[in-house]
């Protein structure tokens, strides 16, 4: 599946650095080589600077720092990182990306005593923060009790709401990230994952967390506008890499550029329509559809090889 990977890679990429200055970590020489040459083909290639750095896995949006603002100075915060509750092993390679990177642009870094992935948080930038219970309160995680976790939270993220689901999408090995279920596309509007019957095998923790988001209030106790996205074929023909038959395969897994919306396709019944929709929420960046199926065999997609910072 690698080669077919990389293709998918390659085009969100491509992507990317047309309106954003990107760092495309590598892992070790080989890595980096072929990286040299998918570069050199891109259409703005001095947007793409490379760091080599020894890694565990790709999935840089949960091993990554996660960057904030202090007045007008970007500051790295560094979660621990245990490989999704351990289950994966060796990890620390990982763990030790925020320092390396934080070195390496020279943010200034801070740890955070608590068990966190950036793809277990969706936040709208004004106070307010969905998560939920399945990965946070984990006990892989050892993160303590929800008040903890929420004191935490608030803290480190400036958030004033936080919004609790109950779990996330069958095959998620992360224990269900909200980047696969909700997210924000303005203050108080968000797109959201609905099943497609209740014999689907994510009918019911869809459902769940619906009804969740439809009672909650955001930080200046407004409700939120919910905007439905269609759940796509998750079914798939051969296990996954932890032998799961099903795909997370999640629409709500999208990366905003500075002009642009990276959509991931996954099934042809509705990703026009979900293009559609884009256009209609983001009529001031143009939206891209780059099929992705392959891509998120392996567990992830666009949102979860990717981690935006300040530019410093």
């Amino acid at each position: 599946m690698l080669d077919r990977v990389c293709v998918v890679f390659r085009k969100f990429l491509d992507e990317v650095a047309q309106s954003e200055k990107v760092w495309l970590i590598t892992g070790d020489q080989k890595s980096q080589k072929q990286a040299e040459e998918a570069i050199g083909k891109m259409q703005v290639p001095g947007n793409v600077q490379l760091i080599l750095c020894r890694l565990n896995d790709m999935w840089v949006r949960d091993s990554g720092p996660i960057c904030v603002m202090s007045g007008s100075q970007p500051h790295f915060l560094d979660f621990h990182f245990n490989a999704w509750g351990e289950k994966y092993h060796p990890w620390e390679d990982d763990n030790r990306l925020p320092q390396f990177l934080a070195e390496k642009m020279n943010y200034p870094l801070h740890q955070v005593l608590l068990t966190l992935e950036g793809g277990a948080i969706e936040c709208n930038g004004d106070g307010t923060l969905i998560t939920t219970e399945s990965v946070l309160l984990n006990p892989n995680r050892k993160n303590g009790s929800k008040a903890e976790v929420e004191n935490q939270l608030r803290h480190w993220l400036g958030v004033d709401k936080i919004i609790w689901l109950q779990a996330g999408l069958s095959g998620d090995d992360t224990d269900g990230h909200v980047d696969d279920l909700v997210r924000f596309v303005s203050r108080n509007k968000v797109v959201v994952i609905r099943s497609g019957g209740k014999s689907d095998i994510n009918h019911e923790v869809l459902e769940e967390n619906y009804s969740r988001l439809a009672n909650a209030r955001t930080s200046e106790g407004k409700p939120l506008e919910i905007i439905d996205l269609p759940q796509p074929q998750t079914l798939s023909d051969r296990p996954t890499v932890d032998g799961s038959y099903h795909l997370p395969a999640s629409y709500a897994n999208f990366y905003i550029t500075n002009t642009s919306v990276i959509i991931p396709l996954y099934d042809h019944r509705f990703d026009d329509q979900v293009l559609s929709l884009f256009r209609d929420l983001f009529p001031e960046r143009k939206v891209v559809g780059i099929p992705a199926r392959d891509l998120v065999w392996g567990q992830g997609s666009f949102h979860c090889i990717s981690q935006e910072v300040y530019a410093g």
